[in-house]
């Protein structure tokens, strides 16, 4: 009775907490809906922009993904999630730094 309360417990205190909007569009890259899929990522990349910087390329990058899988081919900048060049240049930045470091 105590082992199953102290499992699950422990259980509970070694998941990350993950985004409700993220398993969202997570579920929606994975049942087929890409549509919704890429407006969350953009979503979620314009808020990681501020509070977790480091992030927001990899969100861009998983909106383009899910829009040229929704046959969204010509580059729009709305889809790239960014609404001003600045914003496209310091994600285009950011992943070139990465892709140099690997």
């Amino acid at each position: 009775m105590f082992r199953r309360r102290i499992q699950r417990a422990i259980r509970r205190m070694g998941t990350p907490a993950i985004p409700p909007q993220l398993l969202r569009a997570n579920q929606w890259m994975a049942n087929g809906e890409y549509e919704n899929a890429a407006s969350a990522y953009k979503e979620l990349a314009r808020r990681a922009e501020e509070l977790f910087p480091q992030r927001a390329p990899f969100l861009y990058i998983e909106a383009g993904r899910a829009a040229i899988l929704n046959g969204q081919t010509k580059p729009e900048l709305p889809i790239c999630g960014a609404d001003s060049p600045s914003s496209l240049h310091k994600a285009e930045t950011i992943v070139c730094r990465q892709s140099v470091n690997i």
